[in-house]
């Protein structure tokens, strides 16, 4: 993602670094996000990590897309159930992890933090669109056979285009 900043935005500072080792000064940004990637931090050093960039008051917060399964999805049965297999079996990684809501409360470090939000949208995207997405999805971008499983969802998935019902959530917490 550095490297596609760079490319687009070649006027922009942009920094090697991790949430577990952030390469700025002590209080020195007014907010931190993470969109689509807290889910893979060693929590236990990105938080106090985020909190000492943050100037007092500072906001933190984290964004994410899922479906949204109040909604009909279009794409084809078999298609969605395979996905939902390997999405599924990835997420047991996660799966004794505490909200993210009250993983920022407990911690200690937020002085508020605030609940949950969600806005619904689509995601319209062609096949070819629908294919790369999920090959940058965290729990296909680390398999080794990310290609085959690809080459099996293409095969389940016509050409055609997409609204995928989807919502954008946000939880945000403020330092102390």
């Amino acid at each position: 993602m550095r490297a596609l900043l760079e490319r687009v935005v070649p006027e922009v500072t942009a920094l090697a670094g991790s949430a577990e080792r952030i390469p700025l000064d002590d209080s020195s940004v007014d907010a931190v996000f993470a969109a689509q990637a807290f889910h893979w931090f060693d929590k236990s050093l990105a938080l106090p990590e985020i909190v000492r960039v943050l100037r007092a008051g500072g906001l933190f917060a984290v964004v994410w897309n899922q479906g949204d399964d109040d909604l009909p999805d279009p794409r084809p049965p078999a298609f969605r159930e395979a996905v939902k297999e390997l999405h599924d079996a990835a997420l047991r990684r996660w799966e004794n992890e505490p909200e993210w809501e009250d993983l920022l409360r407990d911690s200690g470090l937020f002085a508020e933090v605030h609940e949950r939000q969600s806005v619904p949208h689509d995601h319209v995207l062609d096949r070819d669109g629908i294919l790369d997405n999920l090959r940058s999805v965290s729990w296909i971008a680390s398999r080794d056979d990310r290609e085959e499983v690809i080459a099996r969802l293409g095969a389940l998935l016509p050409e055609a285009t997409y609204a995928i019902p989807n919502r954008a959530s946000v939880i945000w917490a403020t330092v102390r």
